[in-house]
């Protein structure tokens, strides 16, 4: 008589939803039973006597989704989200301290968060334009349902304006962020925007104190509190800000000895990091650069700030060079780079009297070789590939 295998699902893990699986034989009439946990049949061993009757025959169980044995350890929370005069609103629907247990409203404000733990639950609601809202100490048993916890929302003040440019056209996509002025620290407080493109913006504010703004777009200087000393009370109207044009400074790359034009180098700007820079943004004095580039005049031009930015510039074959950003004179908005010639070496990697090909080679100065004590990758300073 040839046996058929049934696996089949017989015990849940109530803490993970996961489950255990066992098997037994089963005859071509159905009948059979589980063998002991304790004394696993094998493939030579003969099934246990099946049951006499049909009534006592166990029942086969059947597979189960996770889904289905969640429901015995968690629960859902049901509730509708509205404005203080009952109209829905679609919000985002979270339990606090909790990132996975999220959803969003449908049009109607309902909302159901699924497979949620048992215990005590603090459901909090948030949309756009509204103070955030929560309902405390929601009591959630396992496989339980608690339904109508609903939050209502206070319509929240705002900050509206347009950011423009010194010349009065819109600056599209200038990123604003707002913080309370008598708590700049706080993560709560916050509020943010993106200019549109007519320039116009709305901060929908979580405080009712004032507020301070800052404001950054590219190829613009940024504008802050620290450098206009401003504040807006919350309800602020038609509120404009000017964001001048960032400079733009030609750098002309040039070999210090003959004055001739080098084509092919790579050239990074830190903004900060002169020594003009209030407060001085801190950046490594390191090599590493964008992809060195081929430039027919030996000139590029980039957003350069006169004495608070910093340029780095490194070609093959001369010294690198870092240093402030200073143009050659008044209302010339060119900085000259003349580079040194760095020596040269010409030798041969071989391998058991073989040339390898293809081989890296790094050059350092002594110095920091003597200094560190190492070759760590802060002290390289120039890599060629022969």
């Amino acid at each position: 008589m040839s046996k058929l295998l049934t696996v089949a699902i017989v015990v849940a893990l109530a803490a993970t939803g996961l489950f255990a699986l066992r098997s037994w034989l089963q005859d071509d009439a159905g009948s059979g039973v589980a063998p002991s946990a304790s004394t696993p049949t094998t493939e030579s061993e003969s099934p246990p006597n099946p049951p006499a009757t049909e009534h006592e025959r166990p029942a086969t169980p059947t597979l189960e989704s996770p889904e289905t044995a969640r429901v015995a350890t968690t629960g859902t929370i049901r509730g509708r989200v509205t404005d203080m005069s009952g109209a829905p609103l679609v919000a985002s629907v979270g339990l606090v301290r909790s990132v996975t247990t999220t959803t969003t409203t449908e049009s109607d404000g309902v909302y159901v968060l699924e497979h949620v733990p048992p215990g005590e639950h603090r459901v909090r609601a948030r949309a756009d334009g509204y103070f955030s809202g929560a309902v405390e100490a929601v009591i959630l048993a396992a496989g339980a349902t608690v339904a109508d916890v609903d939050v209502q929302l206070l319509l929240a003040p705002t900050i509206e304006g347009r950011v423009v440019d010194t010349a009065g056209h819109p600056v599209v996509g200038a990123s604003l962020a707002a913080h309370p002025a008598n708590d700049p620290l706080s993560t709560s407080g916050r509020a943010g925007a993106v200019s549109g493109s007519d320039g116009r913006f709305t901060l929908f504010l979580q405080r009712t104190t004032p507020y301070t703004v800052d404001v950054t777009a590219d190829e613009h200087e940024p504008w802050d509190e620290h450098e206009h000393g401003r504040t807006f009370p919350p309800g602020s109207r038609d509120v404009e800000i000017v964001l001048a044009t960032s400079p733009r400074t030609r750098f002309v790359v040039l070999d210090a000895e003959t004055g001739a034009p080098i084509e092919r180098f790579a050239l990074r700007v830190d903004e900060g990091a002169g020594s003009d820079a209030l407060p001085k943004r801190y950046v490594p004095r390191d090599l590493t650069l964008p992809a060195a580039e081929r430039h027919g005049d030996g000139s590029v031009e980039h957003i350069a700030r006169e004495g608070v930015d910093r340029v780095t510039v490194l070609a093959e074959g001369w010294l690198p060079l870092v240093c402030d950003v200073r143009r050659d004179g008044p209302g010339i908005h060119v900085q000259t780079l003349a580079l040194e010639r760095g020596g040269g070496l010409r030798a041969r990697v071989v391998r058991g009297g073989a040339p390898v090909v293809g081989a890296d080679v790094l050059v350092e100065p002594l110095y920091s070789i003597a200094r560190h004590g190492d070759w760590g990758p802060q002290h390289r300073h120039l890599a060629r590939r022969r």
